[in-house]
């Protein structure tokens, strides 16, 4: 069993081998500060949250090859999203900086967002579901 680190300052992505509690790093060539907030999983795809990066990271651990899925925001030190969680092919980004909830269809590579009626800076960072709907 293998638990698996989001790179918000690191150029790699952290894993941590449960059974022997050793930690190797897998590099993911991708530079800057702040990049990802936030993993979820789903198959052997691991998805990481946009924090200042303008795509959502996926990493294959059969292969150990990242790869990243473009959003339309620009990269930068705004924080986008700081959480995750996956329903079904959906996988929702909580706000953090944004005035709205990312929402990724996995099957599909489509991004898009949920407008929301709060304002301000550093509104949420995590979150999760509670409920059966599909």
């Amino acid at each position: 069993d293998l638990v698996y680190f989001a790179p918000y300052d690191q150029n790699n992505v952290g894993v941590l081998d449960m059974r022997t509690e050793r930690f190797r790093t897998i590099d993911i060539t991708v530079s800057g500060n702040y990049k990802y907030s936030g993993t979820v999983i789903k198959g052997d795809l691991v998805y990481f949250a946009p924090c200042t990066m303008n795509n959502v990271g996926v990493l294959d651990t059969r292969t150990e090859r990242f790869r990243a899925i473009r959003i339309p925001f620009s990269k930068g030190l705004v924080m986008l999203y700081k959480g995750a969680v996956i329903k079904g092919d959906l996988v929702y980004f909580a706000p953090y900086d944004q005035n709205n909830v990312g929402v990724l269809d996995m099957r599909t590579e489509r991004f898009r967002t949920i407008d929301i009626t709060v304002s301000g800076n550093y509104k949420y960072s995590g979150t999760v579901i509670k409920g059966d709907l599909v």
